[in-house]
Parts: structure tokens; sequence; C-alpha cells
């Protein structure tokens, strides 16, 4: 993902997801410039939200990355990102980590064709590097965390 939080590039099993959640005029409505908007596609109400089991646990922690990045600039994607989605993230209460120590990694928990995934995400930046445009990429990864999560995925690769 870039500095705007779109995706730049994904692999085959991240479409798959994204196909399992979303119907093709929701993908559309989150690409509005072709490419899909990874804070959007989270925090959108009526198709990913609602599958999102663990969201009072997943949604602050997005809320909060996206707080610790606006923090550096008010003027910044991530700003403009965090006031957009806050308002209507009906998420509980902010969690208790604060915005330096983000944990590594996310679980989460969505609801795919009557399994539930259990994945555990981390998104991984470039604090330090010689080149702005690596400082701005973000890489995202999910995990199978356990065994039945990794036979679904494997399912839904099958069936294309």
């Amino acid at each position: 993902m870039d500095r705007e939080w779109r995706v730049v590039i994904s692999n085959e099993a991240a479409a798959r997801i994204v196909s399992a959640c979303f119907d093709e005029g929701t993908v559309r409505a989150l690409s509005p410039d072709g490419a899909l908007n990874f804070m959007r596609m989270m925090f959108e109400p009526t198709q990913m939200r609602p599958r999102i089991r663990n969201w009072t646990f997943v949604g602050p922690r997005f809320l909060a990355r996206l707080h610790r990045e606006a923090a550096g600039d008010s003027e910044s994607p991530s700003s403009a990102l965090l006031r957009e989605l806050a308002p209507t993230a009906y998420c509980g209460q902010r969690p208790n980590e604060d915005f330096e120590t983000l944990a590594p990694t996310v679980p989460l928990e969505i609801s795919i064709d009557g399994s539930t995934l259990r994945l555990f995400n981390t998104i991984t930046t470039f604090g330090t590097p010689q080149d702005v445009a690596l400082q701005e990429l973000r890489i995202e990864m999910s995990f199978p965390a356990d065994r039945e999560t990794d036979l679904a995925l494997r399912a839904l690769r099958d069936r294309g």
C-alpha cells in the first residue's frame, strides 16, 4: 500500500478474499481512482465490517494506526482518513495501547461463506530508508492463525 493506503499490488489470495467480501459495485466505490483503499475497505459498513467478528478489537487498532501517522502531519492522507472514518467507525473504546507502541500483529476474524477465518495481520513500514518512495510503502500480510483457517483458505483457492 502507498502512503494514501491504496493497494499498489496484491496477490491472488488477497483478491479472492476481497471478492468473497464485496460485490463489484462496492469494490468500484472503494476504488474511485482505480486503486482499492485498504482503510476504506476495512471500515466499509455494509459488506466488510459485519464480517469482522472482532471489530470492537480490530477497529480501534486501525484507528490508532491512522492516529499515530496523522500525529506527525495533520495534512497527511492518514489524517484525512482518520477524519473520514472515525465518526462512523462504531468500534467501541480506544485501545489501551498507546500510539507509540502499537502491537506488531492484529488478530482478525472474518466470516466468509459460513466459515470464520482467523488471521493474524501485520502492517510493515520502513522507518528510515534512503528512498522516499520506499518510506511511503506499507506491506500488509495476513497469515492463518489456525488449521481450520488454513483449510478454508485452501478451499477458497480451489474454488477459484
